[in-house]
């Protein structure tokens, strides 16, 4: 095994960890977890059509290796590159965005366009869908002070092994995640694999997450959040090409926003918030919550949510005083 073909091997390595990830690879990959160990471990080499579903998890600085594995054996046929989205969104898709901007009834227009733009983007960043989610991160309403303490996950789409929809999954971020961070700096940053860089930036790390992105939505220099995603591929987002298509989506979701839902940096107080953990037991009440004080208060639903979200932002915010 010479220098060259030790690289694809490593990261293959490095991306079974544990043995819960390996077992999980090998049923991606369609084999036994044994055989991806042969293939680590260099005692045995992919087939053709077992490399071509490995370009599509490894990270790009593996891919020259894993070529040049089949340039010198007995196949001779290189194995082909995956699909790379390009830098740019096609102009149909972005009129198709446009128009729904202009027809769509006010109450339906953020989760229309939202969707339309989540759904063409996971296609883009993942057709053959290896895995991966996007969310729209939204600054919570001011305070009677005018600052904003956090930030609440809304619209959110994945391929397996995430849901399809992950509104119902949705938490609480604040200064201590990534969201936080771009939404405060209002510069698009990207963690190219979190089991390795969680100290450079922090970042909430959920089951399925390895690389994750975050791009600000911005309207005259304000700020409503960002777009989210996260992917189980390690370096996706290592790609200029990929970090810039990201942006472009970014964009279009604002165009979902009212403007004034964008907010000047100088309103951004964000908080600590707690433990995912924490955050599900409370958000598990959400739904009662807001049933009891329509009943107490004879309010709508409309009504009764924001209070319903409000009260529980304070609360959080104060466990996670508590946690720290």
């Amino acid at each position: 095994m010479d220098a060259a073909d030790n690289t694809w091997r490593e990261y293959l390595q490095h991306m079974c960890s544990s043995p819960a990830e390996r077992e999980r690879l090998a049923q991606q990959l369609g084999i036994h977890p044994l055989t991806l160990q042969r293939w680590i471990t260099g005692i045995s080499s992919p087939r053709l059509q077992n490399a071509e579903q490995l370009l599509r998890i490894l990270p790009q600085e593996a891919h020259p290796s894993l070529n040049a594995l089949f340039e010198h054996n007995s196949q001779a046929t290189p194995v082909l590159q995956p699909t790379v989205p390009t830098e740019y969104i096609e102009s149909q898709f972005i009129h198709e965005v446009l128009r729904a901007r202009e027809t769509i009834p006010d109450h339906l227009r953020c989760w229309t366009i939202t969707r339309m733009v989540i759904q063409h983007a996971l296609q883009a960043f993942d057709a053959e869908q290896i895995g991966m989610a996007i969310t729209v991160v939204r600054c919570m309403p001011p305070w009677p002070d005018g600052a904003i303490h956090s930030l609440r996950e809304s619209i959110g789409l994945g391929t397996p092994p995430w849901e399809r929809d992950l509104e119902p999954h949705a938490i609480f971020l604040g200064i201590g995640s990534l969201a936080g961070y771009v939404t405060l700096t209002r510069r698009t940053q990207a963690i190219y694999d979190l089991r390795n860089e969680t100290s450079l930036l922090p970042a909430y790390l959920t089951e399925h997450e390895v690389s994750a992105i975050a791009s600000p939505l911005l309207y005259a220099n304000r700020v409503a959040g960002c777009l989210l995603g996260s992917s189980i591929r390690p370096g996706l987002f290592s790609s200029p090409t990929i970090t810039a298509l990201f942006e472009h989506y970014a964009q279009l979701i604002a165009l979902a926003f009212e403007p004034h839902e964008f907010y000047e940096v100088e309103q951004l107080h964000l908080q600590m918030m707690p433990s995912v953990q924490v955050q599900r037991r409370v958000l598990a009440t959400f739904r009662r919550r807001v049933h009891d004080l329509m009943l107490r208060q004879r309010l709508s639903n409309t009504e009764a949510e924001p209070l319903i979200w409000r009260e529980i932002e304070q609360e959080l915010i104060q466990r996670a005083l508590e946690e720290f």
